[in-house]
C-alpha cells in the first residue's frame, strides 16, 4: 500500500506532509529555445550522444535515447552553492551538507523588492539610488507575518514579486535583477541563523 503521507517533530511540534502534492519551487534547465538566462552565459544545450552507428535519439532510428548536456547552471536554471563559489579552494556542496540530515525545515515568505533608496538600508558598494533591493525591513516584516509559533527554520525560501511565468523565462543578462542588502544578509544569517538560502533571482 503507497504512503501518502508521514509524519515528522521539529522544534517539539509535530508535521505532516502529503507526498502527493509536493511543490516544485524550480526553474528547470530545460531544451526549449526559451530558456531562463543569465551574466551572458550560453544556454543549455541537449545533443544526442553518436559514436559509430550509435545515435541517442529514438526518433533518428536510434535504440534508446542518450543525449550530452551542456550547461552552466548560474545562467540556466535553479542550482544550489556553498562557499565554494567564492573561494581559491574547490569546495563543493556535497562537501558541506555531508553527514547532516538532507530534509531540511524551510520557512516560504514573499517580499516586493523596493529601490535601494526608499528601503532604509545602506549599500557601500558601487549601485545606482533605483536599484531594486531586498530589504532587511521587507524581510523582516514578511518573517514574524509567515512564521508559526514554536517552528525554527534552517532554510529561508525568498520569493519575489510579480511571481508570474515570464520569470520563468526571464533574460537578466544586461539587467540589474533586485539583490540582497548588507543588512538583509546579516538578519538571515545572523539573527535567524538561516543555513540555507533559497532565492528566486539570479545570483
Amino acid at each position: 500500500m503507497q504512503q501518502d503521507h508521514f509524519t515528522f517533530r521539529h522544534s517539539n511540534k509535530e508535521y505532516v506532509v502529503d507526498t502527493q502534492q509536493p511543490i516544485d519551487l524550480s526553474l528547470p534547465v530545460n531544451s526549449n529555445e526559451d530558456q531562463l538566462s543569465a551574466f551572458y552565459l550560453p544556454s543549455a544545450t541537449f545533443k544526442a550522444f553518436e559514436a559509430g552507428s550509435y545515435i541517442g535519439d529514438v526518433r533518428r532510428g536510434g535504440s534508446t535515447n542518450c543525449e550530452e548536456v551542456k550547461f552552466c547552471p548560474h545562467g540556466n536554471g535553479t542550482h544550489t552553492e556553498c562557499v565554494g563559489h567564492i573561494t581559491k579552494r574547490r569546495i563543493a556542496v556535497d562537501q558541506v551538507i555531508r553527514g547532516r540530515c538532507s530534509l531540511v525545515p524551510a520557512l516560504l515568505i514573499t517580499v516586493s523588492p523596493e529601490t535601494i533608496s526608499s528601503s532604509g538600508d545602506e549599500y557601500g558598494a558601487a549601485h545606482s539610488d533605483d536599484d531594486k533591493v531586498i530589504s532587511s525591513r521587507s524581510v523582516r516584516a514578511a518573517f514574524e507575518q509567515t512564521i508559526v509559533d514554536g517552528f525554527i527554520p534552517r532554510a529561508i525560501v525568498i520569493r519575489t514579486t510579480p511571481n508570474g511565468e515570464p520569470k520563468r523565462t526571464g533574460k537578466y543578462s544586461g539587467n540589474n535583477p533586485p539583490y540582497l542588502t548588507p543588512a538583509t544578509a546579516q538578519y538571515l544569517s545572523k539573527d535567524l541563523n538561516v543555513e540555507h538560502l533559497l532565492l528566486d533571482l539570479p545570483r
